[in-house]
């Protein structure tokens, strides 16, 4: 990870709760939003020029390449923490977690608080260090 500060890339296929998360996270010290990607094709091309540290990715949009994405990611920058976010408008198959591998997940329709406060603790533990 970069110690200096935390790039965090976004991923979600709706501009305007991206631009809703931007202005939440840009509150957390040590948090950069290094991109934002409305699919994986943009994904993959803005991680691997911004190197993120943290991928915020919205499970709807994943499929095959989604899994294959997120695998990939892990075996080229195994520190990068994946955190994936559903809503209730879609639910999202539990089942499918453990292949998923993500490190956490939340409702970003309900969960939304917590999600910032886990990107605050991560920031707080890489700044103390």
């Amino acid at each position: 990870m970069n110690y200096s500060r935390l790039k965090l890339l976004i991923v979600d296929h709706s501009s305007c709760i991206g631009e809703n998360l931007h202005a939440l996270i840009y509150k957390i010290e040590n948090i950069s939003i290094s991109g934002h990607a409305e699919n994986l094709t943009e994904a993959t091309l803005i991680f691997d020029i911004v190197k993120a540290d943290i991928v915020l990715i919205e499970m709807l949009i994943l499929d095959h390449s989604g899994i294959e994405f997120l695998n990939q990611i892990r075996i080229t920058k195994p520190g990068v923490l994946i955190i994936g976010c559903y809503s209730d408008q879609h639910p999202y198959k539990k089942e499918m977690y453990p292949a998923l591998k993500l490190d956490h997940t939340f409702n970003k329709d309900t969960d939304l608080e917590n999600m910032l406060s886990t990107l605050k603790n991560i920031s707080d533990a890489v700044r103390r260090n």
